[in-house]
């Protein structure tokens, strides 16, 4: 180290030179005032119109963003949407074939039965559906 520039091998400074701190000028009672009624109004203005921008921002501009935040929570019993896909398909497809529209319960069984979907997965979609009896619930099984 180089101790008349303060430098490292390299170059680099290891002890920076003094840096003058800024002398805060004393404000008259005026400027003291004028500066906390304006701090004060930007404070209100904020308060006043910051939910609304908010809103209107966010709502106003992606109308899908209001459907997105209701469904953010939705009930405990949710169809899982592979399956339910699958059994539309068996649906449309008999429908189209012969005319008569199945009971979509009984269509998601025949997955199961076939083994084409477990039990395990299948089970929030029947109970979804209301074709399981659930056990926190009264209602029958259907």
């Amino acid at each position: 180290m180089n101790p008349v520039t303060n430098t490292d091998p390299l170059g680099l400074e290891v002890f920076p030179r003094p840096f003058p701190l800024p002398i805060p000028w004393p404000k008259s009672p005026a400027q003291q005032q004028a500066d906390d009624n304006a701090a004060k109004a930007l404070t209100k203005w904020w308060n006043d119109t910051a939910s609304q921008r908010i809103f209107d921002s966010l709502i106003l501009n992606n109308p899908g963003l209001a459907l997105d935040i209701t469904m953010i929570a939705s009930r405990g019993n949710v169809a899982d949407t592979g399956i339910t896909d699958r059994v539309n398909d068996i649906i449309n497809d008999r429908f189209w074939s012969d005319g008569k529209k199945p009971d979509r319960c009984d269509v998601l069984q025949e997955l199961i039965d076939c083994g084409d979907i477990s039990a395990k997965d299948a089970k929030s979609t029947q109970k979804a559906w209301n074709c399981r009896h659930s056990r926190q619930s009264n209602d029958k099984k259907r």
